[in-house]
């Protein structure tokens, strides 16, 4: 999907960063925080460029960045 998106709709499409999403979701589900945040940075940038201040995806994007930098913080 994240290819597909990557082509058709470009790199800068809430669609794009919402499969970024997804995908970072089911690394924070293995535990694999340090693969989940570029993903999601990637996205929240898209999330910002592309959508309203305070919109829930950026909000809920940050807090998913929020929560990976922790696990990994605890991690270390």
């Amino acid at each position: 999907a994240i290819e597909i998106d990557r082509r058709t709709v470009g790199e800068d499409h809430p669609s794009f960063a919402t499969h970024l999403n997804n995908l970072a979701l089911v690394y924070m589900k293995t535990e694999r925080y340090a693969e989940a945040v570029p993903l999601l940075e990637q996205a929240l940038v898209v999330f910002t460029n592309r959508l309203p201040a305070g919109h829930l995806y950026v909000v809920d994007t940050q807090n998913k960045i929020d929560t990976c930098r922790a696990a990994l913080a605890v991690g270390e």
